[in-house]
Order: structure tokens, then C-alpha cells, then sequence
């Protein structure tokens, strides 16, 4: 399965986001934004939730959408403007240019996410309502992600990629996340 690959420069992200038909069932956008200060209170910096339209992409300084059949992460540059990749379903968006893929195969990953589940007594005890609060002692706040389960049995997430992979080398090029699964 190889597929579409291309990246350019863009003015607006918000535009670019709006021009692909994301699936709304299982979309996930993971958005990052430099800190005013270190370690902020309200850990605003980074987010990680399931895909909605209507946020306000531009404000933070890099991100990426994706879903099963796609995927695209951006980055601002010193202009102001935002350097774009995309991979996944053929579409047209003429404001980027097309990598050849040719010399690429594909092959799947998994990646266990860091922290794991809070229980429902450590939640009391934390006097927090929020679903799917997860916890590493490594890293000094309560991480977030955008799972559903109706059980406590599962305790951590795992991130699926596609590996974009050298056919000669063996060396990976390029990796799109596409899913997210408690296990």
C-alpha cells in the first residue's frame, strides 16, 4: 500500500485542514504550542483529543491530524507561515508538491504510549471528573488521550503507524500514525 506523499509551504493551515475530508469516527489531532512559561499550570501546551473542525488550528506551532487513511503534521517557520506533509489517500491539493513513492514499500508499527490508566480511586483522591487521565511518574502532569473504555482491565494506549520504508536500504523514510487502541 503506498500512497500519496507530498509537503509545501502554506499560508494558512486552517484552509488546508478544511480541504480534506477527514473521517470524523476515529480522527485524532495531537496539537502543540510553546509554553509562556515553564511547566504551565494549565498544561494547555499540548493536546491530544479526537479531531474537530472548528478549533483554531493557527495558534499553535505544530500538529497533525490523522485518521486511517491519512495523515497531516505541520510546523510554523520563522515567516509565520506552515511547513506541510501529507501521506495517505491520493487527493489533490495543489499547494503541495508530490515526493515520488516509487522506491518506498509499507509496513506496519505499534508504539506503547507513556502512562498508565488512572483508577478510579486515584481520580477521587485527585478530586478530578475527567475520563482517561493517564499517569508516568517521568513526566510532571497527567496525560490525556482520546481513548474510550468501559473497562479498567485496559491500562495503557498503543499508537498505530504505517513505516514508509526504503526498498534498498531498509531504512525508514517516513511514518503516518493511524489509529489509537487501549491495550
Amino acid at each position: 500500500m503506498i500512497e500519496k506523499l507530498c509537503s509545501g509551504v502554506v499560508k494558512d493551515i486552517s484552509i488546508l485542514i478544511k480541504e480534506i475530508n477527514w473521517s470524523l469516527n476515529k480522527c485524532y489531532m495531537i496539537l502543540e504550542r510553546v509554553p509562556k512559561s515553564w511547566l504551565d499550570k494549565d498544561q494547555k501546551g499540548i493536546i491530544f483529543q479526537k479531531f474537530n473542525y472548528d478549533f483554531l488550528f493557527s495558534t499553535f506551532e505544530k500538529g497533525r491530524i490523522f485518521d486511517y487513511d491519512r495523515e497531516l503534521r505541520w510546523e510554523i517557520t520563522e515567516s509565520g507561515e506552515f511547513w506541510v506533509v501529507y501521506a495517505g489517500k491520493d487527493i489533490i491539493l495543489p499547494e503541495l508538491n508530490s515526493i515520488p513513492t516509487e522506491y518506498l514499500e509499507t509496513s506496519t508499527s505499534t508504539y506503547l504510549l507513556w502512562g498508565k490508566k488512572v483508577t478510579s480511586e486515584i481520580l477521587k483522591q485527585l478530586e478530578r471528573n475527567e475520563k482517561n487521565l493517564f499517569i508516568e511518574l517521568q513526566i510532571p502532569r497527567i496525560l490525556q488521550y482520546p481513548v474510550e473504555s468501559e473497562t479498567n482491565k485496559k491500562t495503557r494506549v498503543e499508537l498505530k503507524a504505517f513505516e514508509y520504508i526504503d526498498k534498498e536500504t531498509g531504512q525508514v523514510i517516513f511514518s503516518r500514525f493511524y489509529d489509537l487502541e487501549e491495550v
